[in-house]
């Protein structure tokens, strides 16, 4: 057989002693709309994490604007440690699944508060509402929930203060 069986048979070569053929890949309508839905879920899913990795530098960036404020003015740093962490996917399938929902972005965004993390890490509590206050008041912050176990500690004696705050990630 010569030429490319992908090319349409006007474009090949036409050999009166060639036997040519076309070669047309049969797929189901149903299983290509599912794959290309999948293609365009795994590019949204990779483009959702991207968010909130980047999200997580934003507000980390400003626990280090603090820090370093508080280390002129004041001759002393509140921050101990700064970690962060983004929830791995087969642990947001899981959570999602507890939860009775699909594996969707839309799911994962709307249900999900634990998707990215940062842990502040302070010396002293006082330090924890100090940080806490100067991060609620910045115009870009916006907090959307707090939960104080330092005042009001877990049965087990899990004493931590947790703000779920939404921040605003800008890209070209």
């Amino acid at each position: 057989m010569s030429g490319n069986p992908f090319f349409p048979l006007d474009e090949m070569s036409h050999d009166s002693n060639d036997t040519q053929m076309m070669l047309i890949p049969k797929v189901d309508k149903a299983i290509y709309d599912n794959r290309r839905k999948m293609a365009g879920t795994v590019v949204d899913y990779k483009e959702m994490r991207m968010r909130y990795s980047c999200a997580i530098k934003e507000v980390r960036t400003k626990f280090d604007v603090l820090n370093s404020e508080f280390n002129v003015r004041y001759q002393r740093n509140p921050i101990a440690s700064i970690s962060s962490r983004l929830k791995s996917s087969s642990s947001i399938m899981d959570k999602l699944a507890r939860k009775g929902l699909d594996f969707t972005v839309e799911n994962v965004e709307e249900n999900l508060f634990d998707v990215a993390g940062i842990r502040v890490v302070c010396s002293y509590v006082d330090d924890i509402y100090v940080l806490a206050e100067a991060l609620a008041k910045q115009d870009d912050i916006t907090v959307l929930k707090e939960k104080d176990y330092i005042k009001n500690p877990k049965p087990n004696g899990y004493r931590s203060y947790h703000m779920i705050v939404s921040v605003p990630v800008f890209f070209s």
